[in-house]
Order: C-alpha cells, then structure tokens, then sequence
C-alpha cells in the first residue's frame, strides 16, 4: 500500500488528508502540530521544528504533503535534503497551472503571486488577461465573523467579476470553504486546490486515471503496478 503523510498545524490538514484518501488508492496518515511552537519561531527554526516533528512519522511513508501557511519553497527545499529518499509537496501546487488556464481569476493566497515569473504575467497581459488579489485575513474574518455589511463586502471583492473562478490558495480557508462558496453564490465559482494536489500525487506515484464515476464525476485512479503486487 502507498502511504501518503499529511501535516500542518490546523484543521486543514484533516480536509486535505481525507480528500486524498478518497480520491486515490492510498493510505493516508494526518499530522497536526502545536501552532504555538512556530508562532514567534525564525524560518530556520521553523524548518528544524518541521523536520524534527516529520522525523517522528516518517517510517513507511513514501510521499509528504505540507499544508500550511508556515510552509514554503525553502522548507520542501530543506526537508528534501535531510530527506533524500521521500518525495515532498505542498497544499498550493498546481496554482500557476491553474492560473494560466483561465483569462479572468480571483485568488485567495497567503503568498505575494510573482506575476513576472511563476505566473508568465508578460503572457497575460498581453492576452489582456486579469488576475485579482484577495485578501487572506480579511476574507477569513470576514467570514467567520459575518455581520450586516458582509453581502456588500463581497460584492467590492468581487467587483469586476462575474461568473470566474475564486481560488482558495490559503489552506487556512478550506475550513470555512462552503460558507464562501454559499456567500458568494453566483457571482464566481469557488475552488480549492486539492484537485490539482491529487494530479500531482498520482503523476508521483505512478497512479494511473482508470476513467469517471458517473454518479458524481470523479476521476477513478488505478493503482500502479509495483503497488497491487504488493496487495
């Protein structure tokens, strides 16, 4: 069996690590951590709690998936190295990809987009295309605070679009994901990022696309050939 190690420090993890589990043929183990350790931590503290808390999970594990805001590129960079027989990714993959198949988007996301670069903006702009940046803290109060003017909130966030994609980048939102989706309704279709995840951790893996339920339109995934051996 393929085994499949998620970890974060919130709610997050649990939604990321039960999507993969239903979706692909795998074993998948949830890590929350303490929050409170990392809060006041510098990045190379960070990277070492990461490494020390992975270290404690990481038998028979043959893929980690990092959900966080605490996460970044120098931190898969570094557990790689200390690391060097497991694979790594993070909660946040895909974006560029998704991005450039669409010419007007929202996005919710905890890092500044490098539109110059990861995101090809020369190419959009010359296509006239329109990306627009929300506001991951005020999104998240917002929501989860409600109040009267929160109908007119949404609208100005939204302004300009109609109908195009709203992106959950922040993985701190999927836990709230449905009330966003229910209080933007019709002006812009909400999506995560776990589909694009799941691609990528089948692509790793050697999982192979068997077809689609046709009940609800999931894509069916087979399991490699190494792995049903084992079985």
């Amino acid at each position: 069996m393929i085994n499949i190690l998620v970890f974060g420090l919130g709610a997050e993890v649990a939604l990321v690590a039960g999507y993969i589990e239903r979706e692909l043929p795998v074993e998948v183990k949830a890590v929350i951590d303490d929050k409170k350790k990392y809060k006041l931590s510098s990045a190379q503290s960070v990277q070492e709690l990461i490494r020390e808390r992975i270290a404690q999970n990481i038998e028979d594990i043959d893929v980690v998936v990092l959900v966080g805001t605490i996460i970044t590129d120098a931190s898969l960079d570094f557990l790689a190295q200390k690391f060097p027989k497991k694979k790594f990714m993070k909660y946040g993959c895909g974006l560029a990809e998704l991005i450039n198949g669409n010419e007007r988007i929202m996005v919710l996301s905890n890092e500044k987009l490098d539109l110059e670069n990861r995101y090809r903006w020369a190419w959009w702009r010359e296509r006239n295309c329109k990306i627009k940046e929300l506001n991951v803290k005020k999104w998240e109060k917002k929501i989860i605070n409600g109040g009267k003017d929160l109908k007119e909130f949404i609208q100005r966030e939204t302004k300009g679009f109609r109908g195009e994609k709203l992106v959950i980048a922040a993985p701190e939102l999927l836990k709230v994901e449905e009330k966003i989706r229910e209080i933007v309704g019709w002006r812009a279709e909400v999506v995560d990022l776990c589909p694009e995840l799941v691609v990528e951790l089948a692509e790793i893996l050697g999982i192979t696309k068997e077809g689609k339920d046709r009940m609800c339109g999931r894509v069916l995934y087979r399991r490699p050939r190494a792995a049903m051996a084992d079985l």
